[in-house]
């Protein structure tokens, strides 16, 4: 049996998705394929290695455009854009679809985007060591 294909998505495959991404692939290990995608993969990324550093996360960015994953539709997408994000990528055939919301911080700076990349990581650690355990056990 192929591994659990879980792909997080927002538009830009931004700070949101390589944080959950990257979180995920840490407290998961190697019984997961994990994955990021977006429909206009560029979002800004400054921050996301130092963040995910402080708690022992590697980090590689890794960029993916969402057609990539039509071939194989993940068995999870998780999308981490805002509630309303007109432009919420969705991959069809997706077995089972989740959200997560996150206000894109691509418009902060120093402190401010920092601290929101903290929180970003801060929320998302529990709530993806949780989903690593329900989808193992």
């Amino acid at each position: 049996m192929n591994a659990p294909l879980i792909l997080f998505v927002d538009p830009t495959e931004g700070a949101r998705s390589q944080i959950a991404r990257a979180l995920l692939a840490h407290v998961a290990g190697p019984g997961f394929v994990v994955r990021s995608a977006g429909t206009q993969p560029g979002g800004r990324l400054d921050g996301v290695a130092e963040v995910l550093a402080e708690i022992g996360a590697p980090f590689r960015a890794s960029r993916t455009p969402i057609g990539d994953f039509v071939s194989r539709p993940p068995d999870l997408l998780i999308a981490v854009c805002e509630e309303e994000c007109p432009g919420c990528p969705y991959v069809p055939g997706a077995r089972a679809v989740e959200r997560m919301p996150f206000e894109d911080p691509a418009a902060l700076s120093g402190n401010a985007r920092m601290h929101a990349l903290r929180a970003i990581r801060d929320t998302l650690q529990p709530k993806l060591m949780a989903l690593a355990t329900r989808m193992t056990g």
